[in-house]
């Protein structure tokens, strides 16, 4: 997932939560732009976040798993010479 689609779907997701809490309290669910626009910024700021959690997991993984291959050949090179 890219950094825009993460921002913008979590920005989304902030919109429609605001637009459901004014339903919930039987408020025109467009009403009050300024708490949209607070809770596009705070939810596409957490989506921020968790796209750089997500690029260092990844990062981690990366690295973990070429050390596992690296065991695995010299385990496989070690058993095939014995």
């Amino acid at each position: 997932m890219t950094m825009f689609t993460s921002v913008l779907g979590w920005a989304s997701f902030g919109v429609a939560a605001r637009g459901l809490a004014n339903a919930l309290e039987r408020k025109n669910p467009l009403q009050g732009a300024g708490g949209h626009a607070a809770a596009a910024l705070i939810f596409g700021s957490f989506g921020y976040y968790i796209y750089g959690v997500q690029q260092r997991q990844e990062a981690e993984l990366e690295k973990v798993l070429a050390k596992v291959r690296e065991n695995k050949r010299a385990q496989l090179a070690q058993e095939a010479s014995e």
